[in-house]
């Protein structure tokens, strides 16, 4: 079960990112416990718990994760065009409504698994209009629920994401970590 939300998480997160080309750099933030990691290529910059580890992909995504708690949960930072994510009709004039739609378009229990529940809401990240997709599914052959949370907005035909993947019973486990995340995430200009 913990390999398959890894794999699930980042199987999901790299779907159209960039290659790496900035594996990123650190440095110490003002926050006790985290520190500020900074990608030129994604753009972004975020505070990350200082004893957890971290990774960036192949496709250019950065992954945390508790070192304690490996493969229990994964908060994962990304940025891609929009061509790149949803194709032939979008471009740099395409609309955080427009992405939003064609997101939930994708989260079918046919694309993502069975008994798959989903929500959204309006919020923000780096002080853009976002949205917050949150979704649960039960992977076949298993009894424990996987449950992802993305926030994601559009600035100038990019896509920036913040997904948190992580079983029904650790959900409540990591939020204090992911809002710090999630409140210090930057854009950068």
């Amino acid at each position: 079960m913990r390999k398959f939300i890894l794999s699930l998480v980042i199987t999901l997160t790299l779907a159209g990112c960039n290659f790496v080309s900035d594996y990123g750099s650190t440095k110490e933030s003002k926050m006790s416990g985290y520190v500020e990691y900074t990608n030129k290529t994604l753009n972004v910059s975020v505070l990350t718990p200082e004893s957890w580890k971290t990774q960036v992909t192949i496709g250019g995504v950065y992954v945390m994760r508790p070192a304690d708690q490996e493969g229990i949960a994964d908060i994962s930072v990304s940025s891609s065009s929009v061509e790149r994510l949803m194709g032939g009709g979008a471009s740099k004039s395409t609309t955080l409504d427009e992405y939003k739609a064609h997101r939930r378009a994708f989260i079918t229990e046919e694309n993502i698994g069975p008994q798959l529940t989903v929500s959204m809401k309006k919020t923000t990240l780096s002080g853009h209009d976002a949205y917050e997709l949150l979704y649960s599914m039960l992977p076949e052959g298993e009894t424990e629920y996987l449950v992802f949370q993305e926030t994601f907005t559009v600035v100038e035909g990019t896509v920036y994401r913040l997904s948190y993947g992580v079983s029904k019973n650790n959900y409540d486990e990591y939020l204090e970590e992911l809002g710090v995340i999630k409140t210090s995430y930057q854009i950068l200009r």
